[in-house]
């Protein structure tokens, strides 16, 4: 991966990856890779995601969208930049790493929001019949 980092780093550095665009993105999975395996090694050092964008946001931003990265980070909770969080942890590996937690909270919360609605909405009705309607309100379910 040290190799794999170096010429990315090169690239960045030198303003490099506009002008070879096509290379680097079919380059896109080894990028990743390499930024994932930097993510993990600095995570388990107690590195906090903050401290990782901080010092690799040009590095991370091959694979990452900044913008999204940038809101997320500045975001007072999930919920409210759930889109930017589905979008980069189903982006890339490193997406999915730096923020596959929050996403899983944000799919955990929308779904007890989900419940607790279907509860409230039914009361005493059967409520396999009635989440099944609410299902297919929803398109999750034919």
């Amino acid at each position: 991966h040290r190799i794999v980092m170096a010429c990315l780093s090169y690239l960045v550095r030198n303003k490099l990856t506009v002008e070879f665009a096509e290379e680097v993105k079919a380059l896109f999975v080894t990028w990743d890779e390499g930024n994932c395996i930097v993510f993990l090694r600095l995570k388990g050092d107690g590195v906090t995601l903050h401290d990782y964008w901080r010092d690799y946001a040009d590095l991370a931003s091959v694979v990452v969208d900044r913008a999204k990265v940038m809101r997320v980070l500045a975001a007072k909770d999930w919920p409210s930049v759930a889109q930017d969080v589905a979008d980069l942890s189903s982006g890339s590996m490193l997406g999915a790493r730096m923020f596959g937690f929050a996403h899983s909270l944000v799919c955990a919360g929308l779904l007890a929001k989900f419940t607790d609605d279907l509860l409230y909405d039914h009361g005493e009705e059967k409520i396999t019949e009635a989440w099944k309607v609410k299902m297919l309100e929803q398109g999750l379910a034919e």
